[in-house]
């Protein structure tokens, strides 16, 4: 399952699963860079980043603005 860092606030990064479920992980299971709007999965604990994942929903939301705003 692929997961997508939602938010980071006061030390604790709010997690949302593409399946609807939430989790909250304090910032030091991250990774350094890891970021608001990243994806990836969580193992063990610990958020995992998946850069092509992050970049390719990147580009379908970028397409999906496009078009909308023509």
């Amino acid at each position: 399952m692929l997961w997508n860092i939602d938010r980071i606030e006061e030390g604790t990064a709010v997690l949302l699963c593409e399946d609807g479920r939430r989790s909250a992980l304090p910032t030091e299971r991250l990774p350094a860079g890891a970021a608001e709007g990243d994806w990836g999965r969580l193992v063990d604990g610990v958020f995992l980043p998946d850069a092509a994942e992050t970049e390719k929903r990147r580009q379908k939301i970028r397409g999906l603005l496009e078009d909308l705003l023509g």
